[in-house]
């Protein structure tokens, strides 16, 4: 049944929840914040591009209220992707890297980022959507994205990492995440 269908849904989202948001980030550089991902347990994050305004360091907010210092590795604003590194040791928490090529149109996806800004205390908002559409190097869904989001991560119901939150499309409910694999 339905009911059956998104109970089992809501279940997964919530195990995908509980493996992913220890290390999905808030990114500041006190001109503008974004939302990042750690992808290894020696501190590199995936954000997007945009996010990465300028060469310095910027503060990693980590969910529990803990923060470290990151240092831009790069970025491809053709295709809005970044990359930052925590400067020093560390056993930071990571998500699974997975692919977006297996994704079919309406399968059920994850949002998880820091919209709006970070705020102690809050952990990051969970908004779900489907696949709507792809090109070569973008998903679209109607996951809900707002201001704070961009550079957080989008997963299969899995648990895995399969996008990075772009741009918000000409509404709310149309929204552009860069595939993993760029």
């Amino acid at each position: 049944s339905i009911a059956d269908d998104l109970k089992s849904v809501e279940a997964k989202v919530k195990s995908v929840v509980e493996q992913n948001a220890a290390a999905t980030v808030a990114i500041s550089d006190r001109v503008g914040a974004g939302s990042g991902v750690i992808v290894t347990k020696d501190g590199l994050i995936l954000t997007a591009g945009h996010v990465l305004v300028t060469d310095r360091n910027y503060e990693v907010l980590f969910p529990d209220g803990r923060t470290a210092i990151a240092r831009p590795l790069g970025k491809n604003l053709n295709v809005d992707a970044g990359m930052l590194k925590i400067v020093g040791p560390g056993d930071w928490p990571v998500v699974k890297l997975g692919s977006s090529k297996s994704l079919k149109k309406g399968d059920w996806l994850v949002s998880l980022g820091h919209s709006g800004g970070f705020e102690l205390g809050r952990k990051p908002p969970v908004r779900t959507g489907r696949l709507l559409d792809r090109n070569r190097y973008q998903l679209m869904t109607d996951a809900v994205l707002i201001g704070g989001d961009s550079g957080g991560p989008l997963f299969n119901l899995d648990g895995e990492l399969v996008a990075i939150h772009s741009s918000i499309g000409d509404s709310v409910a149309e929204n552009r995440h860069v595939q993993i694999e760029i």
